[in-house]
This record gives C-alpha cells, structure tokens and sequence, in this order.
C-alpha cells in the first residue's frame, strides 16, 4: 500500500458510511410508508406471510449493524493516519495533510486554512508525502 492509498482510507470510509446511511434511511422511509396488509380471507402460497415493513426494518437494521463496523474501524484508522503523519517534524505538512485527509478539505480550504495559496499548500503536500515515503 502507498502513502496515498493509506492517507485515502479515511475519506473512502467516510463515502461508504455516508452512502450506506442513505441507503438506511431509505429502508427507514419505505418501512413507514408500506400500507398495512390486507386481512381479506385468502390464501396465496407464493406469497410471503410476512408483512412488507418487516423485510425494510431488517435491511435497514443489517445496514445500520454495517455502518457501526465501519464507523469503528474509521475511527481505527484515523488514529493510524495520525500517527503516520506526526512522524513528520514539519507542523505545516502535518496541518496540511489532517486537512486534506482526515478533515477532507479541498485543495482551496487547505490554502486558505494554513493562509496559503493553492499551488504553495499542494507543493507542502507534495514534500510531505514524499517524506512519509521514505519512512513507510
């Protein structure tokens, strides 16, 4: 794995979580809004006897089961990250690459957190994958 696959994990953890949240909450919302069952007196035996609103709390509930493993292990791995990136001596390479990777920043909120333009943060970052890379 390279410094910037390793850097990359908190972000693509945090997509997944969010995307599975949404896909949750559309379990949640197709659970409150299936209709009752009908209790006609009539027998289908391809038919499940389950009531609709079950099976989406369910998926919803296996979702949300998902989410909390992917919650604790982002948490794991932003420590990782954070100690990977402490190895470095420089506080300015080390703001801009918490910024861009476990904050999720752009490249124009980092320049403009660490008052910087945008080609001077990218050249910071630049240096300090570099000597990360030499270190992981």
């Amino acid at each position: 794995m390279t410094v910037m696959e390793f850097l990359n994990q908190v972000q693509e953890l945090k997509g997944y979580i969010e995307s599975r949240n949404r896909e949750a909450e559309c379990w949640r919302s197709m659970a409150r809004s299936i209709s009752a069952s009908n209790f006609e007196p009539h027998y289908n035996a391809t038919r499940s006897t389950s009531a609709q609103y079950e099976r989406a709390i369910e998926r919803a509930d296996e979702i949300e089961r998902d989410i909390e493993e992917k919650q604790a292990q982002l948490v794991e791995v932003c420590e990782e990250v954070n100690t990977i990136i402490d190895k470095l001596s420089d506080a300015e390479k080390q703001m801009v690459l918490r910024y861009r990777y476990v904050e999720g920043f752009k490249w124009a909120d980092v320049a403009r957190v660490i008052n910087r333009s945008r080609s001077t943060a990218i050249r910071i970052h630049n240096e300090a994958v570099e000597k990360l890379s030499e270190c992981f």
